[in-house]
């Protein structure tokens, strides 16, 4: 019967050590405590995956500590890395490498990321976006459209590649309405926290615009103004080689001061988000052979990965083909994935 008991009760221990779970603590400076496992620390944000509410974004301001179970690697604006097991009380974070060493303090301003385990070596970190929209009208109205919008980034320490693309089809009663796509590489190399060099080339062709192909090429420099938790807001200048093919006026080819913007701006925090990006680029040549493409739009997460898309899409060129209006429009609504 002792040796029944005994071993009852080794078997229940047993049990209960492998159901405990281990988990990271936050607590918030209105006292809430929040348990799960912290993804990541990024743009002054955490990244917690808990059971009850899925990944929820923390504000890092409002934390007042911080408990982990595993190491992390901190990649700071420096460049340089912390490798250790972090701990935040009363808003200090600290990093202890080993049970044996002293904690290293660490200014939560300078984490440019923060990722679990040891990093110790130099790897890309992938991110990426797609959306896509689609109507198909039959019976009086015969309206079939498709358009996609997506983005890749590739970030590795002072390196970061960013390639995207745009491109819409429709037809109404069977003849082309809409025959366009634009695709862009750019690769930044950061000196600085927010300064940054960069070299970009785009293409960009249009049927009902009789634009067979147009391609841009150069670079500049770049400022990330603000990167926070909220908000992102960078700008860009530099020359660029354009090269204009037509499919029946003359081809053109100019240099031109390429002037861009990039903003993302969350209204409402993890419910509505609003962006705009343009591309300006003037002819130093003829103001006439001067162009702009934009994007303006809301995205309403539905989870952490999908959201529901509002978008208008606005380009205007100074010198368009023969009998061809200067400025296009195109409001768009479409899923999104982002990863």
């Amino acid at each position: 019967m002792k040796n029944l008991l005994r071993h009852g009760f080794v078997l229940l221990s047993i049990l209960l050590l492998g159901g405990t779970v281990r988990a990271d603590t936050i607590v918030l400076d209105n006292g809430d405590r929040l348990s799960g496992r912290i993804l990541r620390y990024e743009s002054g944000r955490y990244e917690l995956q808990t059971s009850y509410a899925g990944t929820v974004r923390i504000d890092g301001g409002r934390v007042v500590s911080v408990e982990m179970e595993d190491e992390v690697t901190l990649l700071l604006e420096d460049r340089s890395r912390r490798v250790g097991r972090l701990v935040v009380s009363e808003g200090q974070m600290t990093v202890r490498h080993s049970d044996d060493a002293d904690p290293v303090v660490v200014e939560r301003k300078s984490i440019v990321t923060m990722t679990p385990g040891r990093d110790d070596d130099e790897e890309w970190r992938v991110t990426g976006r797609i959306a896509v929209g689609a109507s198909d009208a039959t019976g009086n109205t015969e309206v079939r459209r498709l358009n996609a919008d997506g983005e890749v980034t590739a970030r590795r320490d002072l390196d970061r590649i960013i390639l995207n693309g745009r491109g819409n089809q429709a037809t109404q009663a069977g003849a082309q309405t809409e025959s366009n796509a634009t695709v862009g590489l750019k690769y930044d190399r950061f000196v600085s926290r927010r300064w940054y060099a960069y070299g970009a080339a785009t293409m960009e062709h249009d049927q009902l615009k009789e634009l067979r192909l147009r391609h841009t090429m150069g670079g500049g420099a770049g400022f990330q103004a603000i990167d926070t938790a909220s908000t992102t807001l960078s700008v860009e200048g530099g020359l660029d080689r354009v090269v204009t093919d037509f499919f029946r006026s003359p081809d053109e080819r100019n240099v031109a001061a390429r002037i861009a913007l990039r903003l993302d701006h969350w209204l409402l925090e993890d419910r509505i988000q609003f962006f705009h990006y343009e591309q300006n680029y003037l002819s130093l040549e003829a103001l006439s052979g001067s162009f702009l493409r934009t994007q303006t739009g809301l995205r309403l997460p539905i989870s952490r990965q999908l959201s529901a898309n509002i978008q208008l899409n606005a380009d205007w060129d100074g010198d368009p083909a023969a009998g061809r209006k200067r400025t296009d429009r195109l409001l768009v609504f479409s899923i999104g994935y982002r990863w």
